[in-house]
């Protein structure tokens, strides 16, 4: 919670969204849903587009003029602050730039119009970003039969405001350190564009000047010297574990779950445990060198792997996660890099069951992953080059990360007071 007046700094007080509020409301869906949407016209933001630090547009629906028309009650305005209030990405939180233009939203993202007089939107939305923000927004959710947030409570969330100058100064400091971050993310995602291409080219064609003679074959065109083999003959497939009564017991160990296992990487910022039993920890126990596979969720998450090297011991995996244990014929990098390929992607999401937003795979459809096998020395050159791009994104993702935790204990000393700010610098809102 926000703190009281007392443990404020001079001039600070402590209030209510309601109290520097002239509006809290959110869109809907327009009548006809996704046969609304156009190709052009007036952008409908959706929980996807909004993240902390900034909109993301790529992949923003848009609906005619006369559909906009028609939402009066949803029009954007500069400097609203949106707030998603559903979903599993309840909580991110944005502001609309001066100059944004015309506008709605959906039923999954708040609007909360500030009086400019008395607070500025960069400010709010840093808060409501924050661990302080992040934290009332949890609370607020305990004990709720669904994840969402209402008006009322989002009317509630307090709030340490400084005065107006000062909160626009504090925004201008994290918003220096967020441009940092927008740029070190447009590098890693140019090198991404690097790597991708750079991969395609030596899963399809082979080192290059090696191979004369292509032939075609399921997954298409491929080396003649290669040959194409089921996932389950040259490595097994293990299924991850599930919480029941079977595998429990006194043993606390981590456990991964999708959130972990990224493509080409894993995140283990947050590692879960779980309490098993001696034959289950020897059941699901991760190895080095295995490869894990995600079951699904999103799309994006369909197929995503990356290889253990041990990084907790021990550990095992959970149901929605597979492990693939790779024998002597392929090498584990070469797997999960032939797994996120476009042809690997494509193989697992013509196969998926797909519900609305949604895939997955099952164990069967995994073994029967079709890879190319080039002998192992040849699968050993491929990697030694993919794994210097490789290099690269690590050292960027390695700067991105540092960047986050700088941003993140700046907003614990700006955001409570703890640190002051020189407000004689004319500071942008």
């Amino acid at each position: 919670m926000a703190p009281e007046n007392s443990d404020l700094p001079p001039g600070w007080r402590t209030a209510k969204i309601e109290d520097i509020a002239v509006m809290v409301g959110s869109g809907s869906t327009p009548k006809g849903g996704n046969s609304s949407y156009v190709r052009e016209g007036v952008p409908l933001i959706r929980s996807q587009n909004v993240h902390d630090g900034g909109l993301r547009l790529d992949d923003v629906a848009h609906i005619t003029e006369a559909t906009h028309a028609k939402m009066k009650r949803t029009h954007l305005r500069d400097l609203d602050v949106l707030l998603n209030i559903t979903g599993a990405s309840i909580g991110r939180c944005t502001f609309l730039p001066q100059g944004f233009g015309p506008g709605n939203v959906n039923q999954h993202v708040c609007i909360i119009r500030l009086d400019q007089r008395t607070a500025a939107a960069a400010f709010l939305s840093a808060f409501l970003s924050s661990y302080q923000g992040q934290r009332q927004i949890q609370d607020l959710q305990a004990g709720l039969s669904r994840e969402g947030l209402n008006f009322q409570q989002v009317r509630a969330i307090r709030l340490p405001l400084p005065p107006l100058a000062e909160q626009r100064k504090i925004a201008a400091i994290l918003s220096s350190v967020d441009e940092v971050i927008e740029k070190t993310q447009a590098v890693i995602d140019q090198v991404q564009v690097v790597k991708k291409g750079l991969v395609q080219e030596l899963l399809t064609r082979g080192l290059p000047g090696r191979h004369a003679k292509f032939k075609k074959t399921e997954i298409g065109e491929i080396p003649e010297s290669w040959d194409v083999h089921r996932l389950d003959s040259v490595a097994m497939i293990q299924t991850g574990i599930a919480k029941n009564r079977k595998n429990a017991g006194n043993i606390s160990v981590p456990y991964l779950r999708v959130a972990n296992v990224q493509d080409g990487f894993l995140d283990l910022t947050e590692v879960k445990t779980i309490d098993v039993n001696e034959q289950a920890l020897s059941r699901y126990e991760v190895r080095v060198g295995d490869v894990l596979f995600t079951e699904g969720g999103d799309a994006d998450k369909l197929g995503r792997g990356t290889v253990w090297s041990g990084e907790l011991s021990p550990c095992v995996h959970q149901n929605h996660v597979f492990v693939v244990r790779p024998g002597a014929r392929v090498r584990s990098w070469f797997l999960t890099t032939y797994g996120g390929s476009d042809r690997g992607k494509a193989y697992f999401l013509d196969c998926a069951k797909q519900t609305t937003n949604l895939a997955s795979i099952n164990s069967s459809q995994l073994r029967a992953f079709p890879i190319p096998l080039p002998p192992v020395e040849e699968q050993d050159a491929i990697l030694s080059r993919t794994r210097a791009v490789e290099g690269c994104l690590a050292v960027e993702r390695a700067a991105h990360e540092q960047l986050v935790r700088v941003k993140q204990s700046l907003m614990s000393v700006l955001l409570t007071g703890e640190v002051r700010v020189n407000v004689e610098e004319q500071a942008v809102a």
